[in-house]
């Protein structure tokens, strides 16, 4: 196979000439080792402080809301001071759900089986209770279930809301309706800049687009030979080899290659040789094997992509990596090949950076999957 220089692709063909396009380049700007960096003595917050800053810069945005949603400002409270006396009022608050399904340690073996169910919700109707906490207290909600099956809504602890209903004698608020703080304004940046130009007919367009490439749950070494063909295929068609003149232009554009999660094999996957390892007890020589092939066989893919195009690699779910938000990057130690390449940068998670100018924030998905387990 012919081998093209690092940056370039070749496209050639018996009756053209060949053509050799260079790979995009873009500036990036992690603010040194990125805001997700931490060290081991900086994992020592609560997050209570978390909820109650978010509280009180949501909070007015949230009353706004709720007023244009119900045509004037409500009757405000606070959670420990709403009247039971009939009267309609409305609160500001964090959402807190006592999901029925959701582990609890006093249960003891069956927490490992409800940690694998994908979600704490769906218990019998009923059994999920939820509350508004503000600076004041925790307020009881009652009509959640109704009102989240009758509107399509989620619900999600830690969510900053606004409800309305009226206090019973028992203390509990009937939700009769629920407004979000909505999604905060867009930053500008230059490419929104640009946009607003080429609107104006002040902009004149770059002759080269450039783009991003995304990427997760690669699972490199999970030893299934089914799995390592869309690997190649991602391989060859980064590196140019496949595709036509349209397709070679659009991988040539392409500046950074982002593993966003999970490029390790799964060790607790089915058929996996370490799924069934007690991880509280020493892991036998063969298991050592194939979770040391399996690293290996990840760091030669990320050398070979490396070669091609930089590379940022963030830390998964199932990745040798701490499990706590944000995790840190994986060891160097465990990826020697890749790790030397000036082309590969081994992440955090989350992730944030500013490619060209444009601010760039993601995760590798434990969040989405948490809100899921956790919403209604």
């Amino acid at each position: 196979r012919r081998r093209t220089p690092t940056g370039t692709i070749a496209a050639s063909s018996s009756s053209m000439p060949r053509k050799v396009l260079t790979r995009a380049t873009a500036t990036v700007d992690d603010a040194g080792a990125g805001p997700f960096r931490v060290e081991p003595e900086g994992l020592t917050g609560q997050f209570a402080n978390l909820y109650f800053t978010r509280l009180g810069m949501l909070s007015p945005v949230a009353r706004e809301a709720a007023a244009s949603a119900w045509g004037g400002p409500p009757t405000w409270v606070k959670a420990l001071d709403a009247p039971a006396n009939g009267e309609t009022v409305a609160v500001v608050g964090t959402l807190f759900a006592e999901l029925s399904n959701k582990p609890d340690i006093d249960k003891g073996l069956e927490v490992a089986e409800a940690a694998h169910s994908g979600a704490y919700v769906g218990g019998e109707e009923g059994t999920d209770s939820y509350c508004l906490e503000d600076e004041s207290g925790r307020l009881q909600l009652g009509g959640v279930d109704k009102l989240v099956s009758s509107r399509g809504l989620r619900l999600v602890t830690g969510a900053v809301i606004a409800v309305r209903g009226v206090v019973d004698q028992d203390g509990v608020l009937t939700v009769g309706d629920v407004v979000f703080p909505g999604a905060p304004p867009a930053a500008p940046s230059a490419a929104s800049a640009a946009a607003e130009d080429d609107a104006a007919g002040t902009h004149a367009p770059a002759p080269h687009d450039k783009h991003l490439a995304l990427v997760s749950g690669l699972r490199v070494g999970q030893g299934d030979e089914a799995e390592e063909l869309p690997l190649t295929l991602l391989s060859e068609w980064l590196t140019g080899h496949v595709g036509g003149g349209a397709d070679l232009a659009l991988q040539a554009s392409v500046a950074r290659f982002v593993v966003a999660g999970n490029a390790a094999a799964d060790p607790a996957a089915e058929g996996s040789p370490s799924a069934e390892v007690d991880p509280l007890k020493k892991v036998g020589a063969p298991q050592q094997r194939s979770l040391a092939a399996g690293m290996a066989a990840l760091d030669a893919a990320l050398s070979g992509f490396g070669g091609a195009v930089p590379v940022d690699l963030m830390p998964g779910a199932t990745d040798p990596a701490g499990h706590l938000l944000p995790q840190q990057p994986m060891h160097p130690c465990m990826l020697p090949q890749c790790s030397r390449l000036s082309t590969v940068a081994l992440r955090t998670n989350p992730f944030a950076c500013s490619v060209d100018g444009v601010p760039v924030l993601g995760t590798s998905g434990q969040p989405v999957t948490d809100l899921l387990k956790y919403s209604a």
